[in-house]
């Protein structure tokens, strides 16, 4: 209420003008407080990985190969929050700034602790994993066929050992976890069939079983010893077809491709208001069950119009998306238990993020008799989208805390359907074209070779986004709407641009 729209705006042009921090007014304030308000610390990791591995290969017959391997791999990681710099301060007491009573202590074997630089705080565990793992290979090859299958087992297990007692989590952070244990087996093979010298045709298939990461295992290791719901191993089924060309003048690759993948797990974390109603709280987001799909083909050609020039065709049309709706799960101190459980998001059919989807590319080479050549690129990508929210396509987006849904505040009724899809329609970037060039020249001097090349990258200087994703914060439906009405919404999509243009130089000399 009474929002002070004209100190917000002149607060908002000093930062723009004047960005920097006020580091005397900052050590001041340390000062004048005696324990520290501002810090300078960093999250440290120290891991110790031993690894142990053997590997056989033997011939076996003149066509077939063999190769065999065992391996162990055991880590210990050390994390935890290091004081680095006091800024003028007198100590830090080790406390959680935004929780109340026996939470507030980040470790309650040693309450009110005061830090001082080079302490350990915050939180404070190790991890302790080991991978045993095997592997067997086939290789065989004949004049018209070639052909693999391999075959690898691998055990993951993973332990958390807390050495603070976190106040929010007293009964489940100090101490080991219960020991995660995951049994794994991948299996791969392919061949290549060889119609002429010129012609081949390579399929290949593989069905990959692997461990949760670390990071999705524990579910928010710094502070507790919760496990995943649902964990279970991601599996990946693949598989492609080629159609190779390879002639005196051109070289030509045609590729149809399929992944599927199931069961995978996606963490994040966040603060987030609209939850069930009107809440509001920092969560760890966590989504089980995911399955994503890419399908698409490439082609590539390549042809030696002399010996000196030579044009490059570079093409790949896919479709990445999500292919189920998972379950969806927020875990804080206010949702625990079966509160953490959001149900279903409703991803299928979205866009994955984080690549284009269509790329082309046209190139140009030149290598002159007289060592110096130079190549040009031209490339467009398209069908790039922005990362969804998962937590705004679930239910709790559109209905209150009673599971009834939200009144629109202009036509005064239940928010519909298409109103709901409008607002969380996933944003497709514009296509970037980006023109590359790269060329060198290389000299001969007695028995040494001297050179150099020269690139410049986005030559035009495009400004493009590369991706980016869509915030939690405004969690239901009349807050991200008040929120995209504005100017400049507060809480929109955070993107990552590419470049502009630049450049490399590199000079070498061999002996």
């Amino acid at each position: 209420d009474n929002l002070d729209y004209t100190n917000a705006y002149l607060t908002e042009q000093d930062f723009l003008k004047n960005g920097q921090l006020n580091w005397q007014e900052l050590y001041q304030k340390n000062a004048d407080n005696g324990n520290s308000l501002y810090y300078l610390y960093e999250d440290r990791v120290d891991d110790r990985q031993l690894s142990i591995s053997s590997v056989l290969a033997k011939h076996i017959g003149s066509n077939l190969n063999l190769h065999m391997g065992i391996s162990f791999k055991n880590l210990t990681s050390s994390n935890y929050g290091n004081m680095l710099d006091l800024l003028g301060g007198n100590g830090f007491v080790d406390l959680d700034q935004y929780a109340q009573g026996d939470a507030r202590q980040n470790d309650l074997n040693n309450p009110n602790r005061l830090i001082d630089v080079g302490n350990k705080f915050q939180y404070n565990y190790t991890i302790n994993a080991s991978v045993p793992s095997a592997f067997a290979q086939l290789q065989f090859s004949k004049n018209k066929l070639d052909y693999f299958a391999a075959l690898n087992f691998k055990s993951t297990n993973y332990q958390r050992n807390g050495l603070f007692k976190n106040g929010t989590y007293q009964n489940n952070s100090f101490g080991e976890s219960e020991k995660q244990s995951f049994a794994d087996v991948s299996l791969k093979g392919g061949f290549t069939y060889k119609i002429t010298g010129r012609h081949l045709v390579n399929i290949n298939a593989a069905y990959i079983s692997n461990a949760p990461t670390i990071r999705t295992a524990f579910s928010n290791s710094r502070v507790n010893n919760n496990i995943t719901p649902n964990l279970t191993s991601e599996k990946v089924s693949t598989g492609d077809v080629n159609y190779i060309f390879r002639g005196p003048k051109i070289q030509a690759r045609a590729t149809a491709f399929y992944t599927n993948f199931t069961d995978a797990i996606e963490t994040s974390f966040f603060f987030a208001e609209g939850l069930l109603g009107d809440q509001a709280d920092f969560v760890n987001e966590i989504i089980t069950g995911v399955s994503k799909k890419n399908i698409g083909a490439e082609l590539s050609f390549e042809y030696q119009v002399v010996p000196s020039v030579k044009l490059i065709a570079v093409g790949s049309f896919g479709q990445f998306t999500y292919n189920n709706n998972p379950q969806l799960y927020l875990q804080s101190e206010s949702f625990i238990d079966e509160n953490s459980d959001f149900g279903t998001a409703y991803l299928k059919d979205y866009r994955v993020s984080g690549t284009p989807q269509e790329a082309y590319s046209l190139g140009f080479e030149y290598r002159d008799p007289n060592y110096w050549w130079f190549q040009l690129n031209g490339n467009l990508l398209r069908n790039n989208y922005v990362d969804i929210s998962p937590l705004l396509r679930t239910d709790n987006f559109y209905t209150d805390a009673d599971g009834v849904p939200f009144l629109d505040d202009e036509t005064g009724v239940e928010v519909t359907q298409n109103q709901v899809d409008g607002l969380l329609k996933q944003e497709k970037f514009e296509d970037a074209f980006l023109l590359n060039a790269v060329g060198g020249k290389s000299w001969k001097i007695n028995q040494y070779y001297a050179g150099f090349f020269i690139g410049i990258n986005n030559v035009l200087s495009e400004v493009f986004k590369t991706g980016g994703f869509e915030q939690s914060r405004n969690a239901n439906y009349p807050e991200l709407k008040q929120d995209k009405e504005l100017e400049k919404p507060i809480f929109g999509p955070k993107y990552w641009y590419g470049n502009k243009a630049s450049y490399y130089l590199n000079f070498y000399v061999r002996f």
